[in-house]
């Protein structure tokens, strides 16, 4: 079991890894991003991006941690 988590987070980190490059593959001729690069508005969109996968990250963590105290109580019994 141990090891399949393993292998799955392995996967998982090596996708986040490969997706900017995958990214930057594509055309950078995007008006609407040069737009809001010039007007300082594209931070705010990153910051918010940000706080988004932030939230989901600790929401998953504290689910994780749950699901582990439940399964070494059920082992317990």
């Amino acid at each position: 079991m141990k090891k399949k988590f393993q292998l799955q987070s392995l996967i998982f980190l090596i996708l986040i890894i490969a997706s900017p490059f995958i990214l930057f593959a594509q055309e950078n001729n995007v008006d609407m991003a040069d737009i809001m690069r010039e007007n300082g508005k594209i931070y705010v969109v990153v910051a918010v991006i940000s706080l988004i996968l932030t939230g989901f990250l600790v929401a998953l963590i504290s689910i994780d941690r749950r699901v582990r105290r439940m399964e070494k109580d059920n082992k317990k019994d």
